[in-house]
């Protein structure tokens, strides 16, 4: 472990405010290398500051997202069965159990499956933007596949799986990945060329 005697948050600053690290506060801009010659984090041919052992690798939040997507299958599925015997329409059916899915899953995805170096408070705006992008797709394509209805069923230990619930997932899976991992909760910090 390095005992820091410089500005920076790990060799990275605001690139708004050079004189604070990075991230900081409620700023949404983008860190540089800090730009202290005598910075601590730069040092040595395997700067400290490119270290990513200690960040979420891929294959960690593949594996949570996985998992995740279990949890909101099982919350979905149930809760659209136990909606829909109030004889709701489909659309409202879908929103109401999509809805309070994403709810619980919220804290899911910010404390378990996309833990990032960004502050929650810095990535916040983005991660309530994209849940509730996605929640619209989720309740539209949902919505789609109930009313196409075709009528597939299968059971799996003797508990019936709702296929329109997973196609819905499936359809879905690579662009709520992508935003998330991407967008909203980035893993590392953008590659830099280093001096030799």
């Amino acid at each position: 472990m390095l005992l820091v005697s410089c500005h920076c948050a790990e060799g990275w600053i605001c690139e708004a405010h050079p004189d604070r690290p990075w991230p900081h506060d409620d700023c949404h801009g983008p860190g540089e290398r800090c730009s202290n010659d005598a910075c601590p984090w730069w040092r040595g041919p395997r700067p400290a500051a490119l270290d990513t052992a200690e960040r979420q690798p891929l294959r960690s939040r593949l594996l949570w997202f996985g998992v995740g997507a279990v949890l909101n299958y099982i919350l979905i599925a149930t809760l659209y069965k136990w909606v829909s015997g109030w004889h709701w329409p489909a659309w409202a059916a879908s929103a109401c159990s999509v809805g309070v899915a994403t709810s619980f899953l919220f804290a899911w995805n910010l404390l378990v499956n996309f833990r990032s170096e960004r502050k929650a408070k810095t990535a916040l705006p983005r991660y309530v933007a994209a849940v509730v992008v996605m929640w619209i797709c989720s309740s539209a394509v949902l919505t789609l596949l109930k009313r196409i209805d075709m009528n597939l069923a299968s059971s799996l230990g003797g508990i019936q799986l709702d296929f329109d619930v997973i196609g819905m997932q499936c359809f879905l899976a690579v662009l709520k990945f992508t935003i998330y991992h991407k967008w909203v909760f980035p893993s590392s910090r953008t590659d830099f060329d280093v001096p030799r």
